[in-house]
C-alpha cells in the first residue's frame, strides 16, 4: 500500500475541478496510510456537479485497509451549493474493509455552508458507507456547518451499516466544538445519523439546531 507521512501544506490556495477532490488525493483506491500531516489555507471546489469533497481526500473507495492519523486541517472551504457528501477531512468512505481514524483535528474557524447534500456533511467525515471494521477515536472538530439538507454531524455526517454483515464499529474520545445547523433534522454533535455505532466518552460543546427537527428518517436533533 501507499504511505504519506510528515507532509505540511502551509497557506495553500488550491482550486480543484473534479467530481472527487482533496488536497492530498481526489480518490484513494488502495491500502493507504496518511499520517503526521497538516493542511492550512483555502480550498475551492469549482465543479457544479461535484460528488465527494474533502479537505484531505475526496473519496476512499473499496480498499482493504485505511489508516489516517495525526492529521490537522485548518482550511477555508469554497464549495458548490450541491454535493453528494462533504467532510472537512474526507468526503466519502465507500465500502472499505477496515478504517482506523485517530487524532484528526479540523481547526477551521470558518462556517461551511452547503445547500444540498445527499449523503451527509461532517466536520471531519461526510459519509462512511458499509465498512467491515471502523474505529474513530481521539478526533475533534471546531468548524461550524450550515446545511439545508439533513445528516449533519460534528465528526461524521452519516454512517451507513451493512444490513447483513457483523461489523465492529467504535467511536470514542471525540469532541465537537462547532455549531451545527440543518433545515431538516438528523443533526448531532458527534454523528448526524447512524446505524449501530458504539459511541463512548464523546463530548459536544457546539450549538445544535434545526428549522424542522421532526423531519427526516429519524428526525432527531441531539447533542451527540
Amino acid at each position: 500500500g501507499s504511505v504519506i507521512r510528515n507532509v505540511n501544506f502551509v497557506d495553500v490556495d488550491v482550486t480543484l475541478h473534479s467530481k472527487s477532490c482533496g488536497v492530498i488525493a481526489g480518490i484513494v483506491a488502495g491500502q493507504c496510510e496518511i499520517s503526521n500531516c497538516s493542511i492550512g489555507g483555502q480550498i475551492s471546489y469549482t465543479l457544479d456537479d461535484a460528488r465527494y469533497l474533502g479537505g484531505v481526500v475526496g473519496e476512499v473507495y473499496n480498499v482493504p485497509g485505511i489508516i489516517f492519523k495525526d492529521i490537522t486541517v485548518d482550511l477555508k472551504y469554497d464549495v458548490p451549493s450541491t454535493v453528494e457528501s462533504m467532510g472537512g477531512v474526507v468526503g466519502y468512505f465507500n465500502l472499505p474493509s477496515s478504517i482506523e481514524l485517530s487524532n484528526i483535528v479540523n481547526r477551521s474557524k470558518d462556517t461551511l455552508i452547503i445547500k444540498s447534500s445527499k449523503d451527509g456533511v461532517g466536520g471531519l467525515f461526510g459519509c462512511i458507507h458499509f465498512p467491515s471494521e471502523l474505529r474513530i477515536h481521539d478526533c475533534s472538530n471546531y468548524m461550524s456547518i450550515e446545511s439545508e439538507s439533513p445528516m449533519v454531524g460534528g465528526i461524521v455526517g452519516r454512517y451507513k451499516k451493512h444490513k447483513t454483515f457483523y461489523i465492529v464499529t467504535e467511536l470514542y474520545n471525540c469532541t465537537n466544538a462547532g455549531n451545527l445547523y440543518s433545515d431538516y433534522g438528523n443533526v448531532g454533535g458527534i454523528v448526524g445519523i447512524s446505524e449501530h455505532v458504539k459511541i463512548t466518552n464523546c463530548v459536544n460543546i457546539g450549538d445544535i439546531s434545526s428549522y424542522e427537527p421532526s423531519v427526516g428518517e429519524f428526525g432527531n436533533t441531539a447533542g451527540i
